[in-house]
């Protein structure tokens, strides 16, 4: 990603944390990128987008064109990774945290209005500089960079995001699917049975008269009809996980 190279920049002695994911008390979330320096940490939340954004004082985010389209209230997340990223650091002992927040955006040819004061808005670009520059009372040594960046980690969330359906009754409904599939594909397969008809005898001629019939294949439609139900099956599995993708991306 862009910001990561930008990241590599900076010049003060820092430590670099990407997606990084954190619980507490039923609330996850994802920071995209943890910079802890000498003097502040600071949260950034890296936006990719193609159109202007727009965000009011209340901190709702939306992306412009001809309408508004909300996006989420984006000082309510971010509210979330500071809390959840203040009680990752509440084991290393230090007493004052500076936390400074920073929503980047990586296409510098897009407008950004925003009204919200407590979010700090920039090109990925300018992260460097801006960190760089960053004024603070505050201090943190060598040694408090590393508790709090061993601190984070073991906070960090062990296992990946769930998806929303159960893979138990997924791998059920697919075995059961392949047994249908085989069944139709064998009956498709067997020789078509011959049935001997008896035909009434004329007036002039006495002898039974013996008629050769096939019978009829019950599924010779039903391997395409299962293969289908197959497809639909994987393209729902698919559409659902690039669903959760996508939301971890806008997020």
């Amino acid at each position: 990603m862009k910001c990561h190279s930008e990241l590599e920049k900076i010049s003060r002695q820092n430590a670099v944390l990407y997606n990084v994911e954190l619980e507490s008390e039923g609330v996850r979330t994802e920071i995209d990128a943890i910079v802890i320096t000498n003097n502040c940490i600071f949260i950034i939340e890296i936006k990719n987008s193609k159109k202007d954004i727009f965000i009011d004082a209340n901190g709702d985010f939306f992306r412009t064109g001809n309408c508004l389209h909300r996006d989420c209230n984006i000082a309510q997340k971010m509210d979330d990774r500071e809390k959840l990223l203040r009680k990752a650091l509440e084991r290393t002992g230090i007493e004052t945290l500076k936390i400074f927040k920073i929503l980047a955006f990586t296409n510098p040819n897009i407008e950004v209005v925003c009204k919200y004061h407590y979010l700090k808005i920039c090109t990925c670009s300018y992260l460097p500089c801006f960190i760089d520059n960053f004024k603070s009372r505050q201090w943190y040594s060598y040694e408090d960079i590393c508790t709090m960046m061993v601190a984070i980690n073991e906070a960090k969330c062990p296992q990946e995001y769930r998806m929303s359906i159960n893979m138990d009754e997924f791998k059920r409904d697919f075995a059961v699917l392949l047994v249908k599939l085989e069944t139709a594909e064998n009956a498709e397969n067997e020789p078509e049975a011959i049935i001997e008809e008896e035909i009434t005898p004329n007036v002039k001629n006495d002898r039974t008269i013996k008629v050769n019939k096939k019978k009829p294949i019950i599924y010779r439609h039903g391997r395409k009809v299962i293969a289908a139900a197959l497809g639909i099956t994987f393209m729902n599995a698919a559409r659902i996980g690039a669903k959760i993708a996508l939301d971890k991306f806008l997020k």
